[in-house]
């Protein structure tokens, strides 16, 4: 970009800080102003101050997506993060606990943040790491226990079995798919870069009583050998 055209967009971002300081100032009890700061404060000034907007956005409304969505871009590397600030923002989502909305699962979105950061080959993930499954078991834990969810089980549970699989822990898989019959919902199964139609059959030959005939890893090793990077 040349000199002016620098000079212009940021001649732009001082205008958008007055009015939007200024819009919540008037009613800080609305997420819209504070959430488009975000993308002021990532333009001008960085993460610090870009946390500070987002934490006044979500104040006033927990699950607005725009707050969530724009701070996970602000927190990219090539801005004014790295991939254990956007995950750690994931984490903060999950401990929120509130399952009652789409926070938790904000922290999924920041996983499939980092993997197109890593350019990962289709069908590679990275939900088995130790600072990932952890926290994506409490967040699926959560969902399939939480009463206003109770209508949306069986894709949890199909989605759940799916992410243990990927992850390396069959065991928690055969769970999963025990409880829907071991008939995960087919949708399910699409958009993980890589077939899945097998899965259940897969997962019930690694756990079940002929596992160690077809060199089935114990639990230890699953949890242990994953992921590809």
């Amino acid at each position: 970009m040349k000199p002016e055209g620098w000079q212009g967009f940021s001649d732009h971002l001082a205008k958008a800080r007055t009015a939007l300081t200024k819009a919540w100032q008037l009613q800080a009890g609305r997420p819209l102003a504070p959430a488009r700061m975000i993308e002021v404060a990532m333009g001008e000034t960085g993460a610090e101050e870009m946390r500070t907007w987002f934490d006044r956005a979500i104040a006033a409304q927990i699950d607005y997506p725009q707050a969530w969505s724009k701070l996970r871009w602000g927190l990219r590397p090539r801005w004014s993060g790295s991939h254990e600030a956007m995950l750690a923002l994931g984490v903060r989502a999950v401990e929120t606990k509130r399952f009652d909305t789409d926070v938790p699962r904000k922290f999924f979105d920041c996983i499939s943040d980092v993997e197109s950061e890593l350019e990962l080959q289709p069908g590679e993930h990275i939900y088995g790491r130790p600072d990932i499954w952890p926290h994506l078991k409490e967040m699926y834990e959560g969902y399939l226990s939480e009463p206003s969810r109770a209508g949306m089980q069986p894709g949890w549970h199909s989605t759940y079995a799916v992410v243990a699989y990927l992850a390396g822990d069959y065991l928690v898989a055969r769970k999963q798919l025990e409880t829907v019959n071991w008939k995960p919902i087919r949708g399910n199964l699409t958009g993980w870069g890589t077939d899945l139609s097998l899965m259940p059959l897969k997962v019930a030959a690694l756990t079940g009583t002929s596992a160690q005939q077809v060199g089935a890893p114990n639990q230890a090793t699953a949890d242990t050998t994953w992921p590809r990077q």
